[in-house]
């Protein structure tokens, strides 16, 4: 293992909405690992009873080739009344020289039942470019 982190970190947003989380990652070989966990006090509305959330997210990086990277992520969304969130993503981003990379993910989403516009799965597009 070449390196590793951790760390933990916290947010007040308000007086009715508090975050703590944890993360860390590290890379063995060609491959890198990510995972971040979210633990989230929401207490904004006052007509809703207290909606405590908690979000967890993990990649996993495989270099292929110098110029190629496979990647695959995993985000989850608990939500209180059944309305959690899930989705996965697999991907490919290679790096067209120092300053340019574009990134192709194919994304399967799973919401609640009663928004269909969560549940769809998406093709998704990026280019990167960095200065």
């Amino acid at each position: 293992m070449r390196n590793a982190i951790a760390g933990l970190s916290y947010a007040r947003m308000s007086d009715r909405k508090n975050v703590i989380g944890a993360y860390g990652g590290a890379n063995l070989w060609r491959f890198s690992y990510l995972g971040e966990v979210d633990f989230i006090d929401d207490r904004r509305v006052a007509s809703e009873p207290r909606r405590d959330q908690f979000a967890a997210y993990a990649e996993v990086n495989f270099l292929a080739l110098e110029w190629l990277n496979l990647r695959g992520t995993f985000d989850f969304v608990k939500v209180a009344n059944d309305r959690d969130q899930v989705r996965w993503a697999v991907g490919v981003e290679p790096f067209i020289n120092k300053y340019i990379q574009p990134r192709i993910q194919y994304r399967i989403n799973n919401g609640p039942g009663s928004k269909p516009e969560l549940n769809q799965d998406e093709l998704w597009l990026e280019f990167h470019l960095f200065l």
